[in-house]
């Protein structure tokens, strides 16, 4: 299994490079989220997910809440959203609201959003399966 995931990874890792993009080597989880490839399955070392962290975040790793490392995704959703309110003081052209509090509110609105389509998909999913009942 090392030798196909190492040959899968080589593959992947020249067509990148061919194309000038970035290898994401990230796994998708059972319940939808991102997590970076076990050390055991890294494919030789080219599937490492540093160089992805890099570019990806400022310090080059997942941003910490507390002493916890946050998942990529919300990461990624932290990272747009402070980007989104802007380099100012002031956030989302509103004088009174500060740039933390203008990146919060809009980090809170993406999980909101997500939160109702996850809801919303499963009870569509339920649904669908007793009409056929």
């Amino acid at each position: 299994m090392r030798d196909a995931i190492k040959l899968k990874a080589a593959t992947y890792h020249r067509e990148a490079n061919h194309r000038g993009a970035l290898l994401l080597p990230f796994v998708l989880t059972t319940v939808g989220g991102f997590t970076p490839r076990s050390p055991v399955h890294d494919g030789g070392g080219l599937l490492d997910p540093k160089d992805a962290f890099k570019s990806l975040f400022v310090r080059g790793k997942v941003p910490l809440r507390g002493s916890i490392g946050v998942s990529v995704e919300e990461g990624l959703l932290r990272s747009i959203a402070a980007d989104a309110t802007g380099d100012t003081d002031n956030a989302l052209y509103d004088q009174t609201l500060t740039r933390a509090s203008g990146a919060g509110l809009l980090f809170n609105q993406v999980v909101r959003r997500m939160s109702h389509a996850v809801v919303s998909g499963s009870s569509d999913a339920v649904l669908s399966v007793l009409r056929r009942l």
